[in-house]
């Protein structure tokens, strides 16, 4: 249901949507993450009222837009929906390569990737390239307390793949 929300650049759309067990992957003031299965969307509304790891069930309501070339909620009502309190939160661990492939469908969704090296410290408001194997992808940091992944440490990255204000900027 989430992955059908998307509209055009600059326009906002009601929508309903009938979500079965979606999940509030993370919260940072305004911001929450959405996602289903078939993918996510960010709320941007500072009445949200949701919080990490809340399951979603139900009909959703709200107004949608193209923000930076990824969906964004800028109403999201769950009133009609039954919202079931801090479930936890899992990531989906996928290859670059997969992400790569298959892009729109990970768009803010919580993923994780395995086995990456990073060309730059990567940490509050710093660009860096991921890679893993042959594959590489920018990366921007941009979360409030983020701690800094150090240049050419292997290990593990936790993120939430976006558009850098236009799709063919995936990050």
């Amino acid at each position: 249901a989430l992955q059908s929300l998307a509209v055009a650049q600059g326009t906002n759309s009601d929508f309903t949507a009938t979500l079965t067990d979606a999940c509030v992957t993370y919260v940072n003031g305004n911001n929450a993450f959405v996602e289903d299965a078939t993918g996510g969307v960010l709320v941007y509304n500072s009445n949200h009222g949701l919080h990490a790891g809340d399951k979603i069930n139900g009909t959703v309501t709200g107004v949608i837009t193209m923000y930076g070339g990824f969906a964004e909620g800028t109403t999201f009502n769950v009133s009609a929906a039954t919202v079931t309190a801090a479930q936890g939160v899992t990531s989906t661990p996928i290859t670059l390569d997969k992400l790569k492939k298959s892009f729109n469908r990970y768009v803010s969704c919580m993923i994780k990737l395995e086995g990456v090296t990073l060309d730059a410290d990567l940490g509050s408001n710093r660009n860096a390239n991921v890679k893993q194997g042959e594959e590489t992808l920018s990366a921007y940091a941009k979360v409030k307390n983020t701690v800094t992944i150090n240049k050419d440490v292997n290990g593990d990255l936790i993120c939430f793949p976006c558009y850098n204000n236009s799709i063919e900027k995936p990050q």
